[in-house]
């Protein structure tokens, strides 16, 4: 999945469950952005394998 569509899916996601989303593409170091959901924050990186995703999806709460 590109990182853009991943990062489509979180905003989703955060909307469904009513918590807040940030993107700060300043923040992060390279072509990395800096994605915030609630009190969570996680580094996004441009090159995204599936482990990768479900790791940042647990950093950020969205996984039980």
């Amino acid at each position: 999945m590109s990182r853009t569509t991943f990062l489509k899916s979180l905003r989703k996601e955060a909307g469904r469950r009513g918590l807040d989303f940030r993107l700060d593409k300043k923040k992060g170091k390279g072509s990395h952005y800096l994605v915030c959901i609630g009190k969570r924050r996680a580094t996004v990186p441009s090159h995204l394998s599936p482990r990768l995703e479900r790791l940042i999806r647990k950093q950020l709460g969205l996984l039980d």
